[in-house]
């Protein structure tokens, strides 16, 4: 089997322990706080990632940029001249990311004959993403090829389901997602909208929780009614600087379903710019 290098950026959530181990290369995201430039590179202690929800509740301003065409070639091109590349982006409903890696895919066509590019669209984010890096992970060590790795996850992509509650509707309505109105009727009466992410890749908001533990409990229900226990996918549930709730949602699953790998971490800045603290967030492979 030809060898092959997995990457992603920095919109995923992977388990700590398995992003050590350095098999998937992250591309960093540039991020401003303040007046502040910085770059995400998902190798953050919890406490720097904590610093910057505390900045954004604090009112600090706080942006992300897209990757540059040439931040990816920069990446790309050592590893194609070593093998092929599969590369997993943010969902195409929400970045520009799958384009221009597809772009740069053409381009490579005739300068790396030998070797690909696979770009592959998630339709998703955060800890989806994660759901899919791992079995990318495992598809490479049972010996699959990239273009066989590439035809699995196309398929298993489906099944990965995302749902989060947002506790700040102000970084939705900076993102255009709900209107100033909405937002200060919704903040006066304490009004938890529940996301998700569409099969087309599309973040919206498609119900809405009075107060914090009803929009847990409202995420369990559907959660546990559309969980597939039979997968040996994990469960990743992802918070932004909100561990009560997090720790809650994660217990309860363990609970219902003691043979799940749940994984608790910290969401992406990446993600959780946009979001807001306080957000919870739960990805899994639904039936």
């Amino acid at each position: 089997m030809k060898d092959y290098t997995i990457f992603t950026e920095t919109t995923a959530d992977l388990d700590p322990a398995v992003n050590a181990t350095g098999e998937v290369k992250m591309i960093e995201m540039s991020m401003n706080v303040g007046d502040d430039a910085s770059f995400y590179t998902a190798k953050e202690s919890d406490e720097e990632i904590k610093k910057l929800y505390a900045a954004m509740r604090a009112g600090k301003s706080v942006k992300t940029s897209r990757i540059s065409p040439y931040v990816y070639e920069l990446n790309f091109a050592p590893a194609m001249e070593q093998g092929d590349v599969i590369y997993l982006s943010f969902s195409s409903g929400m970045s520009p990311a799958y384009v221009s890696t597809g772009e740069i895919a053409d381009k490579y066509e005739s300068v790396y004959p030998d070797t690909r590019l696979f770009t592959v669209d998630s339709r998703s984010g955060t800890g989806g993403m994660g759901i899919m890096l791992e079995r990318m992970l495992s598809n490479k060590a049972a010996g699959m090829s990239a273009a066989e790795n590439v035809a699995d996850i196309e398929q298993f992509k489906k099944r990965v389901d995302m749902l989060a509650f947002v506790e700040d509707l102000n970084f939705l309505k900076r993102g255009g997602r709900i209107s100033p109105t909405s937002a200060a009727i919704g903040a006066f009466l304490n009004i938890k909208p529940i996301i998700r992410i569409t099969e087309e890749g599309k973040l919206e908001v498609f119900f809405k929780c009075k107060g914090e533990m009803k929009a847990v409990k409202f995420i369990w229900d559907v959660f546990s009614e559309k969980y597939d226990p039979q997968s040996d996918a994990p469960v990743y549930v992802l918070h932004a600087d909100n561990e009560k709730a997090a720790n809650l949602l994660a217990a309860k699953v363990s609970e219902a379903f003691p043979s799940a790998k749940v994984k608790s971490m910290l969401l992406s800045p990446v993600i959780g710019t946009h979001l807001g603290p306080g957000t919870v967030v739960i990805c899994y492979v639904k039936k």
